[in-house]
Formats: C-alpha cells, sequence, structure tokens
C-alpha cells in the first residue's frame, strides 16, 4: 500500500530560466561529455552555454553566434583520444549547450539542471542531427520521494514512441519534449498507474512548470475515468459573445461578457479544431476524420462529412472560409481539396483549376474568397460553385510592396525574392508559418506585421507608415474603424494601433498562458484563448476579464513560472 508519496516535476521550456519553485536556491551539476570528429581527435573543444531566459532570442534552429553574446565559457579536460568531459556548476533551469573545436563543425544539446542534483549529457561535434534542437521544444525533470514501479511519458493520443526517461541522481530527465500533450504515467505497481495530463502546447519559451503531488492526489487519480485534458484551441466572434472550441473535451461552447459560458458535447474523440461564426449567431467548426459541424444559436449541433463524398481517407481540415448567406468554404490537406458546404449543409467538391495554390488564400473586405495561381498572371476567386480566373492587376504602393488585386500584395524583402501576402479577417484556420502577415484595413490599404524585424506598417496609395513594435507583432485582425489588434508576443502585450496612428497597449491579463487568435464580436469587445491556462479571456471597455474553463482532469498543483 501506499503511504507516502511526494512527487515534484520541473518541465522546462526551451528558453526556460529562474530557479525551481521546490528547490532550495543551489546550483545543480552538469557533466558535459563531448564527442569529437575524426577530423579533430586531439584539441580541446570550446564549451560555452546559454540559459534559455530571454523571450527576445530568435525562436526556431540556432540563429548563429549574436546569439551567444552574453555566454559563459568554459574549460574541460582531456579523457581519451576524441573524449573531453567539462563539469559546470550552474543555477537551476534549463541550458543550451554549443560545442565547437578548430576541426569539427558545432554541435549542442539541451539539458534541465535541477538544484542541488548531478546530472550528465553528452554533445556530438561534427554530427548534424545534433544541430536539430528546437527552441520551442520543452524540457522535463523531477524528483520521486518515493521509489515506484516506473515512471513513464506518453504522447496524449497513445502513441508507444514516448521520449527515453534519464534517471540519475535520484532525478528524471527528458530534455527534448515537442510543445504538445503529454501524460505523465507514476506506476505504483506492475499493473496500475496513474496519469495526469501534462499540457505544453500553451508553455511559453521562457517559462516552466513545476507539479507537486501528494499520495492522496495518485490514489483518487487510479479510480478517475474522465477525460484528462482540457484546452480552448480556437475562438469566434459572435453576436454577443464568442464561439470556441475545447478539443481536450470534445466541445463547443459559447462565452458572454458578463462572464457566464456554456459548452456542447460532442461524440468523443472527434476533437473539434477551428471555429469561425456563420453570420446568424452560431458557428462553423472542424473536427477530426475530416468532419465539419455546425451549431446554431442555442447549441444544436450537426455535423457533416467531407469524406462521403468519394475520398478514400479523411482529409485534414486546414482552413474555413465564411461565404454569404451563411454557407462555408472548406479547404482540406492530405489530400488537399476545397469544398463547399451550403447553409442546410449539403457538401460539394470545389473542382480545383491546374496550378492552384490553396495554401495562398486572401479575403476581400465584401468577403469574396481568391487563391493564388503559381506560374501565371492570374489570380483564382470563388464565384458560386466554381473557380473564375481574373488576370492581376499590379499597382505600386511603395518601393516594395505591390497590390496584385484588393486582396493579395507582393512584399519586396530583397533584390531576389519577394513574398505573397494574402489579407484575412474573418477566418478559421492557422496563419501563414512564415511572417509577415497582412490585414486590409477594410479602406484600401493593408497593414503590415512582421514579427522578424519588430515592425508594423500601414500602406495605401501615396501612403506607406511604420510603427516599430517590439516583441514580435503576430495574429492581427482589423476593427470596424480601420485599425489593427495584434499581439506582440515576445513582450506578453495586446497591441492597437488606430487608423490616426495612435497605438495602445495592454499587458495580457495571464503572463504565463501563450494567448490564441485574436477575434471580435458584433458589440466590438475583443477575445482570445489563453493556452496552457485553461481560460477565455476578453477585453471590454478598456479593462481584462477572464472566464476558466474549469477541468476535473487536470494536474492539481500544476504551475507555470514565467
Amino acid at each position: 500500500m501506499l503511504r507516502r508519496l511526494s512527487l515534484t516535476l520541473s518541465l522546462a521550456a526551451a528558453l526556460s530560466a529562474t530557479a525551481l519553485a521546490y528547490a532550495h536556491n543551489s546550483d545543480g551539476a552538469l557533466t558535459v561529455t563531448t564527442i569529437d570528429c575524426l577530423e579533430d581527435l586531439h584539441s580541446l573543444p570550446h564549451l560555452s552555454y546559454l540559459k534559455m531566459n530571454d523571450r527576445n532570442l530568435p525562436h526556431g534552429l540556432l540563429h548563429g553566434p549574436t546569439s551567444l553574446s552574453t555566454s559563459s565559457e568554459t574549460a574541460g579536460r582531456h579523457i581519451a583520444p576524441g573524449i573531453n568531459r567539462f563539469t559546470l556548476a550552474l543555477p537551476p533551469g534549463n541550458y543550451e549547450i554549443y560545442g565547437r573545436s578548430d576541426g569539427c563543425p558545432g554541435g549542442q544539446v539541451m539539458a534541465v539542471v535541477l538544484a542541488g542534483r548531478s546530472r550528465s549529457t553528452s554533445l556530438v561535434l561534427g554530427g548534424w542531427w545534433s544541430m536539430l534542437f528546437d527552441h520551442d521544444h520543452a524540457g522535463l525533470a523531477g524528483t520521486l520521494g518515493i521509489p515506484v514501479s516506473r515512471l513513464d511519458v506518453a504522447r496524449e493520443n497513445g502513441g508507444s514512441d514516448g521520449p527515453f526517461v534519464n534517471v540519475e541522481d535520484g532525478a528524471f530527465y527528458v530534455d527534448s519534449l515537442q510543445r504538445t500533450k503529454w501524460i505523465l504515467r507514476v506506476w505504483v505497481d506492475c499493473c496500475r498507474h496513474a496519469d495526469f495530463p501534462i499540457d505544453l502546447s500553451g508553455v511559453r519559451p521562457g517559462d516552466y512548470v513545476t507539479v507537486a503531488l501528494t499520495a492522496s492526489d495518485v490514489l483518487a487519480r487510479l479510480e478517475y475515468t474522465g477525460t484528462l485534458f482540457s484546452n480552448p484551441s480556437s475562438i469566434a466572434g459572435s453576436f454577443s459573445g464568442a464561439w470556441f472550441t475545447n478539443d481536450g473535451r470534445d466541445a463547443v461552447g459559447i462565452a458572454r461578457p458578463d462572464g457566464t459560458l456554456r459548452e456542447f458535447s460532442l461524440p468523443r474523440g472527434h476533437s473539434p479544431q477551428l471555429i469561425i461564426s456563420d453570420g446568424k449567431g452560431g458557428a462553423w467548426f472542424s473536427e477530426a476524420d475530416g468532419i465539419v459541424g455546425h451549431t446554431d444559436s442555442g447549441g444544436d449541433v450537426a455535423e457533416v462529412s467531407l469524406s462521403s463524398i468519394g475520398d478514400r481517407s479523411p482529409p485534414r481540415i486546414v482552413r474555413l472560409l465564411p461565404q454569404p448567406g451563411g454557407s462555408l468554404l472548406v479547404v482540406s490537406a492530405y489530400p488537399s481539396g476545397l469544398f463547399r458546404i451550403s447553409s442546410d449543409r449539403a457538401v460539394s467538391r470545389v473542382l480545383l483549376t491546374a496550378n492552384l495554390n490553396l495554401w495562398e488564400v486572401g479575403v476581400s473586405d465584401d468577403g469574396a474568397v481568391w487563391f493564388n495561381v503559381t506560374d501565371a498572371d492570374n489570380l483564382a476567386k470563388i464565384s458560386t460553385s466554381k473557380i473564375v480566373l481574373e488576370r492581376a492587376s499590379p499597382v505600386k504602393l511603395a518601393p516594395d510592396v505591390t497590390r496584385a488585386n484588393p486582396v493579395f500584395y507582393s512584399l519586396q524583402q530583397d533584390s531576389k525574392t519577394s513574398v505573397l501576402l494574402g489579407t484575412l479577417q474573418q477566418s478559421g484556420g492557422a496563419l501563414s508559418n512564415s511572417p509577415p502577415e497582412a490585414v486590409s484595413d477594410g479602406r484600401g490599404g493593408v497593414w503590415i506585421l512582421d514579427c522578424f524585424h519588430d515592425s508594423v506598417r500601414r500602406v495605401s496609395s501615396g501612403m506607406d507608415r511604420h510603427f516599430d513594435v517590439t516583441g514580435c507583432p503576430e495574429k492581427g485582425i482589423s476593427d470596424d474603424a480601420g485599425g489593427v489588434w495584434f499581439v506582440a508576443d515576445r513582450s506578453q502585450t495586446l497591441r492597437h494601433i488606430s487608423l490616426q496612428g495612435i497605438s495602445t497597449s495592454y499587458k495580457f491579463p495571464n503572463q504565463t498562458a501563450t494567448p490564441g487568435n485574436l477575434t471580435l464580436d458584433a458589440q466590438g469587445v475583443l477575445w482570445f484563448t489563453e493556452h496552457g491556462a485553461n481560460r477565455i479571456a476578453f477585453l471590454k471597455d478598456g479593462r481584462f476579464s477572464e472566464i476558466d474553463l474549469g477541468n476535473p482532469g487536470a494536474t492539481p498543483h500544476l504551475t507555470i513560472v514565467p
């Protein structure tokens, strides 16, 4: 029988910092063994480390020496030809270790350090795989106060390829986890385990998570059979409030400015994701296995399947585009396709024109949907159930900005390349993977949000105005007055710039949550989801409010620490 259990975990995101909440403020010991390439087996490598505590660091793969401007260097010793050992005393946190030598290309490895604990890791120089660590990955480290038969970290979707858990000096480590949903599985004997959700999808770079589980927590979880996760995924403004999806609970719901909300359950495993208003008080939303759902204003849900019209496998829905009269366009991938769903939920396939690029899409101010046509001077417009090609009419708005039509803009980035931007306002789906973003101002101009250069600009005929915005502007939407709302991600602020150029900043109410997409309801209230906090937030009359969705399956005592 379990008499006492004290379990403490640290989940450090790939740019994490600060001391672990449960540990005293002392250094940990990290031993790094470097393995040189065959071209240089005798020189001692240079080792640098970077504490991942700066949200202004570039995301993605290593961006070069400038990221190491404040790093410390350390000396090591030879163990054998090509093998060297370095011992570092480091404050608690998540680190990226970089190694290089005169004859070997560099390498890097991530390592979480716990206060008062000793651990080791290895770093391969000249190995391409050692350069594939992504700053958006997270680390997992923790201690167990009682022997258990096994401790696993499993994927939320049931995948069997969970990461290896390294146990050392009374602690365990998993140094590179994707920022997604995981399950901490505590085995109390050969056949019984307690599962606790660890949702990393909302953990921001620079943060980590602590969890403290008691014996009663584990014993109670052995009997729990409900859902583990609750996660508001996407949100769309409606007449009075906002519709949202909750994929963890297989539900859609509506939240209102008075702080109330209602959720409507879907069949288990349908996992709703994208959502968009239908213009009539209800909403369209995407589900797993190529299913599109619709709810009216009262929560009456109906579903249609895109697989019912001949696909061998269910398509993955990547974008929802509203159409006049309450109908819907659906863009799918794997296989690629374009579907129209009428207001009475009849499904038809739109025949695609050759060279149509479904990933480059824009919505004009009148609601028309356009796609780019590669290797041609035409653009494709959706008209009823067919595609109409129209020739682009380029207009130079600025030295580096050309308007191809009221939807598409070409942005010259250097002397050889340009980026085609499609304006999107009311759309359910992910934004382009590559910045910048384009948002129509509704008055013939365009707002361009450039995360990489920390800039926002408004371009129209005869006018090009620039605004410096620290913190990666993204997730932009326009308002009825022609202004733009956007998230300054790294500074954790919500920003608004009016058509007249007046800038206003609002600090997000939860500094450890990641804001989702922005949306405005018909009353001008701005809404967004808070990933990692299981909440929906809204801004009304200049003040934030939050609505907690609640989750009986949540891991108790879980805290995200900035």
